[in-house]
Formats: C-alpha cells, sequence, structure tokens
C-alpha cells in the first residue's frame, strides 16, 4: 500500500538520488516501467525512495 503522505516533491527527490547513485541490480523492475524524461525508471523503487523522503525510511521491496 502507498502512504497518503507521499506527494509528487518526494518521488521527484527519489528520481533524482536514482539519477544520482544509479539502481541497485535487486530493485530493478521486470514488468513496468516509470517514464520521466526519457528515462526509465523502476516504479517500485522509486516508490520506495519517495517513502523515504516522505516518513523517514525507505520501502521494502
Amino acid at each position: 500500500m502507498i502512504p497518503d503522505n507521499i506527494k509528487k516533491d518526494h518521488v521527484f527527490m527519489a528520481i533524482k538520488e536514482i539519477d544520482e547513485n544509479g539502481i541497485p541490480a535487486s530493485r530493478n523492475s521486470t514488468k513496468f516501467q516509470l517514464s520521466y524524461n526519457n528515462r526509465l525508471y523502476p516504479p517500485k523503487y522509486v516508490l520506495s525512495l519517495a517513502n523515504k523522503y516522505a516518513n523517514g525510511k525507505e520501502l521494502q521491496p
């Protein structure tokens, strides 16, 4: 379940973190991709990182 307090800004911060640090091999997507600025991101990992900014901890896979 996605926490209600994750906002657009948290998602953008997560995408920026992925751009800077990359995606761990264990967190790559196998089925779906989030497209932003002509780049693809694993949506579950993006939400996991967004939760870190909203609630102080990364969500488990």
